[in-house]
């Protein structure tokens, strides 16, 4: 294997086992900093260090919007403002190893939408699995408790999560359409466009309050862990993913988005956390079809590519 393949592919597993870390720490922070001033100071921090990697990596030039500066500011909004807020808000309702399993199947839902988009199905393993790793999620939600659901006595910090999930798949979605835009510039004005959104639902929620002004000791109790959540998941797990992801390809790279679940788990468990046995086996199913959905598309696409090389000569001839 070339030097390349392997350092995208140590990339592409740092990404995930620093996102696998973000509800944990997340979840130690929000006692004192709710989910509404934690979702705003992530990313002023993330920001301001994309600012500066986008002006040295590409120039003054890259901050001109060409444009399209309402619709960066609304897919901001929603990839940064809301999806922050609402998976902040799913980890206080539930907890991290739930949320982060659901975050997981964001490749599901990115395939239940594309499929709705283009009005075709996806592959029938697509289909199998996308059905069982929602089996898989509804067993760790409910432990097994399906009438829970029905009474609302749970499911709501996992809806929160699920619909924070599907923002952040429309959010990568609509990046591949701007055209010229690099990943970086694309992350970097977007996330910079959500801050104005960020603060006034933030001031709205206080004055409603729904979120509290953080104190000076909430802060400094917890400032290691909001530089861990606002610069190094924010900025290096998502630059290590963009680079590793340029280096293997999307559909290589995908597979290691299974490990931020895994992570998470363990971390959890290290913390204390003492799932359930129908839980666990729920993770395990979760885990396990999305691997097997990602092992599959990449053979498919393998496979494609394969077949085009051999038409070359023909269509040449």
């Amino acid at each position: 294997m070339k030097k390349a393949s392997w350092a995208g592919i140590a990339l592409c597993i740092v990404s995930p086992v620093l996102w696998g870390t973000n509800f944990p720490a997340a979840n130690r922070m929000l006692g004192d900093i709710d989910a509404f001033w934690l979702t705003l100071f992530r990313f002023v921090i993330g920001g301001a260090i994309f600012v500066l990697i986008l002006f040295f990596t590409e120039g003054r030039g890259a901050f001109h919007l060409d444009g399209q500066g309402w619709r960066l500011s609304l897919l901001g909004t929603l990839g940064f403002s809301l999806f922050g807020i609402l998976t902040l808000l799913a980890v206080q309702f539930s907890n991290p190893v739930k949320v982060a399993l659901i975050m997981a199947m964001q490749p599901t839902l990115a395939a239940i939408l594309n499929s709705a988009l283009t009005k075709r199905l996806p592959p029938v393993y697509t289909i199998v699995t996308i059905i069982t790793a929602f089996i898989g999620v509804s067993l760790v939600v409910t432990e097994g408790d399906y009438v829970g659901l029905v009474t609302g006595k749970i499911g709501l910090g996992e809806a929160l999560a699920l619909l924070g999930a599907l923002f952040w798949v429309l959010y990568s979605r609509a990046g591949t359409t701007f055209a010229g835009f690099s990943s970086m510039r694309y992350s970097t004005l977007t996330m910079v466009l959500s801050l104005p959104v960020s603060l006034a639902i933030t001031l709205i929620a206080t004055s409603a309050g729904a979120a509290h002004v953080p104190t000076w000791d909430g802060i400094g109790r917890n400032w290691l862990l909001l530089v861990h959540i606002g610069a190094v998941i924010s900025v290096i797990g998502v630059v290590a993913w963009n680079a590793g992801t340029k280096a293997i390809g999307p559909v290589n790279s995908m597979l290691f988005m299974n490990l931020v679940p895994v992570v998470a788990i363990v971390v959890e468990l290290f913390l204390g956390y003492q799932p359930s046995a129908v839980a666990l086996a729920g993770a395990a199913v979760v885990i396990l079809s999305l691997v097997t959905n990602g092992v599959l598309v990449r053979r498919a696409a393998r496979l494609a590519e394969a077949n085009r090389v051999k038409e070359l000569p023909a269509r040449g001839n």
